[in-house]
């Protein structure tokens, strides 16, 4: 009987640690709306999301889909817990979305982007996938715990026919239809310029979300945004990505209530620069005075110039350049002058 107890509790303990193993590791991919039914023609959106229970720092999220039903027309990273975004497009039955955010990641279930397809079907179906490359990175190791994700499946129906249009003078009181059109920007403006941040604001015509795509090309790559509709939009770049010194490239971008998408113009900013102090001193090491300094360097906004340094009084003992990049490179001379 006591080697049938053991026995079985040797069993027990096999059968438990093969089943339910000491560390779980793993996170998925999910979408909404998970299904629906859409006419020919109509725009179809298709939030991705991750869910996990451990902090995450990057995620690969690739969808399979049926380009003879569906036409892929654009990805919006708004509000996405990816801060970089490295990948974002699509086409040909594949859309490819990846991105990071920086130590400590996150954890949870969270928003990564929209995709918007429009039907090119009058009837059937069409099933949206995770592809097997898809990828979710753990914060603390950089190993991949990605365990699958749920795809979404559409139904499609005729569309009706669109009335032709005509044009007529409408009833004097009678109400009129309401058009929709994409908000309007202007009044884009870069304030308090620091090192390390920078604050966009600007402005629309109807209440919208506000979002920056910035760095160092016209690939931009990071995004910052708010979901929050307002017309006054205010967004503040600070991250470790920005340099002191530094041209980076921004736009904004606002979308309404009824998903009217508005790109602003590319346009640039530069942050400050740091500071440094020289001491002039003579050779019985006292500070000198009345002299004026020149600087030979190659900042980046000095590259291949001669740049005087202006002394703040007549009386100085310290040299001070200011808006230097973290690349400086300066060789100071010193000139001075008797008076």
């Amino acid at each position: 009987m006591r080697k049938l107890f053991f026995g079985f509790f040797f069993l027990s303990i096999i059968l438990f640690g093969f089943f339910f193993p000491s560390s779980i590791s793993a996170a998925n991919l999910w979408t909404t709306p998970s299904s629906g039914s859409f006419s020919k023609g109509s725009t179809i959106k298709v939030n991705i999301g991750v869910n996990t229970s451990e902090a995450v720092n990057a995620v690969q999220a690739n969808l399979n889909y049926p380009a003879d039903k569906l036409l892929f027309t654009s990805v919006s990273t708004a509000g996405s817990a990816l801060t970089i975004i490295a990948e974002k497009g699509g086409g040909g039955g594949v859309v490819r979305i990846a991105g990071g955010t920086p130590t400590p990641g996150f954890s949870g279930s969270k928003f990564i982007a929209a995709v918007y397809f429009t039907a090119l079907a009058d009837s059937g179906s069409a099933g949206v996938s995770f592809a097997g490359d898809s990828a979710i990175f753990k914060d603390s190791d950089n190993q991949n715990v990605y365990s699958g994700g749920s795809g979404a499946s559409f139904t499609f129906s005729s569309q009706a026919a669109a009335p032709q249009e005509t044009v007529t003078t409408p009833e004097a009181g009678a109400p009129q239809e309401e058009i929709s059109t994409a908000p309007v920007i202007s009044e884009v403006k870069v304030t308090d310029v620091t090192k390390k941040s920078v604050t966009i604001t600007w402005n629309t015509d109807v209440k919208a979300s506000s979002v920056v795509e910035w760095g160092l090309t016209d690939s931009y790559g990071v995004t910052n945004s708010d979901e929050e509709l307002v017309t006054e939009h205010k967004i503040e770049l600070a991250s470790e990505l920005l340099l002191p010194g530094v041209d980076y490239r921004f736009r904004v971008i606002s979308r309404d209530a009824k998903e009217n998408e508005t790109v602003g113009d590319g346009s640039s900013f530069r942050t400050s620069g740091y500071e440094i102090t020289i001491g002039v001193l003579d050779k019985a090491g006292k500070p000198v005075k009345g002299g004026r300094g020149y600087g030979d360097g190659n900042a980046p906004n000095l590259r291949g110039k001669n740049c005087q340094i202006k002394a703040l009084d007549s009386n100085f003992s310290s040299l001070y350049l200011r808006g230097l990049g973290s690349d400086t490179y300066n060789r100071p001379r010193i000139l001075l002058e008797e008076d």
